[in-house]
């Protein structure tokens, strides 16, 4: 790799320490469920609301979220992203009120919304979009570690201290990573291999947005990307669980650990895929195989029921893996566009995205649904039967499948920037 100055990847390491930071808060809810129903005497369904609404805010933040990063530049939406994220989790933490911590709730959804493309912007300011996939990657690995561990961490926490408590803990953690953002991200100018250019100015703003929605080529990518993160929304961080525990018939916690190595599969694969992009500069290739790998395992995964578990733990693996290709979706956006404005694509992919997944999800809720038998568990919960779950699974099958047809349309090249200074305004 060329060689770059430490403050370029001391820079990175700052923002791509939020998207962590950011992550765990994103996951808490999900440790401390009956914790906070007991604290808001609310039910299953409250609960659901509480979480569910910062993943609204972050999907609709995303484009003013890329829009004030190609303004302002990353450093200053970075600083005021993370005090969202603490005040958010500071109302949630000391208020006895159900409205008022969803409101916390919303507020940690719109400071989280800057975090993956405040990342992107500094690791094209500072790397180039020629090894903006690889920083791409590093990214996605450091928020999957934070979902991996921030969960495990918070759980043990809550065998000693309360969930409020916990809580406060990490806003103090939040003001230590606001520290390290504000020392470690300097409004300085670098040298690098691109064009002297400047953070977007307001009155560009308009022309921007139209500029990408009249691409062709950034809603392809959007779909692309869609495509492979379905795999993620619906089978890792929703249904998989169940899935293995009707379909394999394994206890919650085998199931648990069975779909956990999706995650494993796609730390790796979130820097070892946009590596060999970057080393072999075939973004297009790259995509359209990690599709049909992904495709392949996904298939062998809901049909071979009868396989072994260590084998379906490879095929979960795989899949997580392959899924690694998203970060290439999102540099292949940004790569076809201006640098001034890749902040506001990235939002623009990243909230296609985070909607298109929520929206599976519930589709996916639907097929199961209308599947019932009537069946129940013995805590009354509903039973689905397993050919509920291989027709809600055709739905991933199906957008995977037209996510691959679509890359055939994406551009095998794009236009490459003349090597120049860099002004970038963090």
């Amino acid at each position: 790799m060329h060689s770059f100055p430490f403050s370029s990847y001391l820079a990175f390491l700052c923002a791509a320490t939020f998207y962590m930071y950011q992550f765990v808060l994103r996951v808490s809810p999900s440790v401390m469920v009956s914790d906070m129903m007991l604290s808001f005497s609310t039910d299953a369904a409250g609960i659901s609301l509480l979480s569910s609404v910062s993943l609204y805010a972050y999907s609709f933040m995303q484009i003013p979220a890329g829009i004030f990063a190609d303004v302002w530049g990353p450093r200053r939406l970075i600083l005021l992203s993370i005090f969202l994220c603490v005040l958010g989790s500071f109302l949630v933490a000391t208020t006895p009120y159900f409205s008022i911590a969803i409101l916390g709730r919303i507020i940690i959804g719109i400071g989280s919304a800057s975090a993956f493309l405040s990342v992107a912007k500094v690791a094209l300011a500072k790397f180039g979009s020629h090894y903006q996939p690889l920083f791409f990657g590093f990214t996605m690995a450091a928020g999957t570690i934070g979902a991996l561990n921030g969960g495990n961490t918070i759980a043990f926490l809550l065998e000693f201290i309360t969930w409020q408590e916990t809580l406060l803990l990490l806003c103090g953690i939040g003001f230590l990573v606001a520290l390290f953002n504000f020392y470690g991200l300097t409004e300085k100018s670098i040298t690098s291999q691109k064009k002297k250019e400047h953070d977007l100015q307001l009155s560009n703003v308009l022309s921007s947005i139209l500029t990408i929605f009249k691409s062709g080529q950034c809603w392809i990518s959007a779909f692309v990307a869609l495509g492979i993160y379905s795999t993620i929304s619906v089978v890792a961080d929703l249904w998989g669980v169940s899935f293995c525990m009707q379909v394999y018939h394994l206890p919650r916690v085998k199931a648990a650990h069975l779909v956990s190595l999706l995650y494993v599969g796609l730390c790796i694969g979130s820097i070892v895929i946009p590596y060999v992009s970057y080393k072999f500069s075939s973004q297009k290739k790259i995509i359209i195989g990690c599709l049909i790998g992904l495709f392949i395992n996904l298939f062998l995964l809901f049909f071979l029921s009868k396989a072994s578990l260590f084998l379906k733990g490879v095929f979960f693996f795989n899949i997580g893996f392959f899924s690694g290709a998203e970060m290439v979706c999102f540099a292949y956006a940004c790569s076809i566009g201006s640098s001034q404005s890749s902040g506001t694509i990235t939002g623009f992919i990243n909230a296609a995205v985070m909607m298109g997944g929520a929206f599976l999800q519930y589709l996916f809720g639907i097929i199961l649904t209308t599947s019932w038998e009537g069946i129940r568990d013995a805590q009354g919960a509903p039973i689905y039967p397993e050919q509920g779950y291989y027709m809600a699974f055709a739905l991933i099958l199906g957008t995977v499948l037209l996510s691959l047809f679509s890359s055939f349309f994406l551009f095998s090249s794009f236009k490459k920037e003349k090597s120049v200074s860099v002004k970038t305004h963090f």
